[in-house]
């Protein structure tokens, strides 16, 4: 008899289309003032979703990277898919360029030179959130990780493995785009397509007031995430909820239409619902039935 081949299966373990299975659906690290999550609070279209209390040092509870049960505590949390979005912005403050003649760090050594306490702790966070970040996009949920820029934490080894794994990519803003006067590029390193609305550059139509020892703002005034942006990001993570199915995969869109991977594995097999949605979504029209490896499918075209 003749021999065929079975079709590879490929599964995707995003679960855009199952979201009402996780815990929390927004969940805030080294948050600060915890600006994004009071935003994500108030949003109207946000009142019963599902967002975690901001965790920071400062915060109750006091939750600690650098301590190692909080970070396998956390590690866990991620791989029993807990959060489904999480937040990251790692200290920023010993990688910054605004620092000038006093930095530690440089191009040829960017886990800095010495041996610095501070810098030697911003080293341990940066690269344990870049792990936690790994592992979350391993699961198949989202993140992003926010940073100044430019940032040496892009010369680390595991940053640079972070960002060649497939469906990581790394975009800056600019937030006089959002409204402040002065241009503070920052940078983030995102696993989901609806957060690259949030990429802006400045316009060049106006000037910026400076930033710096011997500028017009000194650091600390400086608003780590401008309202306008805040805004911009909360309402990308609105619209997200509202239609997650608008951002799936093709595997993620063929999983959802539930087809038995055991019947996929001899062949095709196109049932009149699936074909229905296919038409839908990309705009096909199917044909009369034809055959393939036995079973029988619908041709379609456009």
């Amino acid at each position: 008899g003749v021999q065929t081949c079975a079709l590879p299966i490929f599964k995707c373990n995003r679960r855009h289309h199952a979201l009402g299975g996780y815990l929390y659906l927004f969940g805030e690290n080294f948050a600060g003032s915890g600006v994004l999550t009071e935003a994500m609070k108030r949003h109207p279209k946000l009142s019963n979703v599902r967002i975690r209390e901001p965790r920071d040092i400062k915060n109750a509870g006091g939750y600690d990277i650098l301590c190692d049960r909080d970070y396998e505590r956390h590690k866990k949390e991620i791989k029993d898919r807990v959060t489904f979005y999480e937040h990251f912005s790692p200290p920023c403050e010993t990688m910054t360029l605004a620092l000038r003649q006093w930095r530690e760090r440089s191009v040829e050594a960017p886990y800095g030179v010495g041996e610095n306490p501070k810098v030697e702790a911003h080293n341990k966070i940066a690269v344990r959130t870049c792990s936690l970040c790994m592992i979350k996009h391993s699961v198949g949920d989202a993140f992003n990780l926010e940073h100044i820029w430019p940032t040496d934490l892009m010369r680390f080894e595991c940053y640079k493995e972070l960002l060649a794994m497939p469906g990581v990519i790394a975009f800056t803003f600019d937030n006089c785009a959002y409204g402040e006067k002065y241009r503070h590029r920052q940078v983030l390193i995102v696993n989901q397509p609806w957060l690259m609305v949030l990429c802006r550059d400045c316009d060049k139509q106006h000037e910026h007031l400076t930033i710096g020892f011997d500028g017009d703002l000194k650091t600390h005034q400086v608003a780590t995430f401008s309202v306008g942006l805040v805004n911009a990001w909360v309402e990308a993570f609105a619209s997200f909820i509202r239609a997650p199915e608008a951002d799936l995969c093709p595997v993620c869109f063929d999983q959802r239409l539930r087809v038995d991977a055991e019947r996929a594995a001899t062949g095709v097999e196109v049932s009149e619902r699936v074909a229905r949605a296919i038409r839908e979504a990309a705009g096909l029209e199917v044909l009369p039935v034809e055959w393939l490896n036995g079973k029988q499918i619908g041709r379609a075209h456009v």
